[in-house]
């Protein structure tokens, strides 16, 4: 389980303490089904709790790390500059987004229609 974790981490960008962890939450997971834990064995290592893992990872750390009045000045500004279809995908899709349903969504349309627009207005929405 461990080198499984450990590969796919490492292609994500993360360390070998980053998987040895989400290893640890995968047994805690299993374990939960048979209504245990980790705590429950005394020799084995607890996963480090998500605050924690903050502090661990700088590569979590700063993907988090972005200032929202940066974003609502974006949406501020660029908002009123879409088009009736531009707006009726970004309404569609937020409220999707928001309403938590998991739907896939592909944007298609031709060059210079303003795809990487309506795709930045939803990023900064989110």
């Amino acid at each position: 389980m461990l080198h499984d974790t450990y590969h796919q981490c490492i292609r994500n960008g993360g360390t070998i303490e980053d998987a040895y962890n989400d290893t640890l939450l995968l047994v805690e997971a299993k374990l939960t089904l048979t209504n245990k834990g980790l705590h429950d064995f005394s020799k084995m290592p607890l996963a480090l709790p998500p605050a924690e893992m903050l502090r661990v990872n700088p590569q979590l750390v700063a993907k988090l790390d972005y200032d929202k009045d940066v974003f609502h000045g974006y949406v501020d500004l660029n908002l009123p500059r879409l088009n009736i279809c531009q707006e009726t995908t970004i309404n569609v899709v937020f409220n999707i987004v928001v309403e938590a349903k998991g739907t896939i969504f592909f944007l298609d349309d031709l060059g210079g229609s303003g795809k990487t627009f309506v795709h930045n207005m939803l990023l900064a929405l989110v």
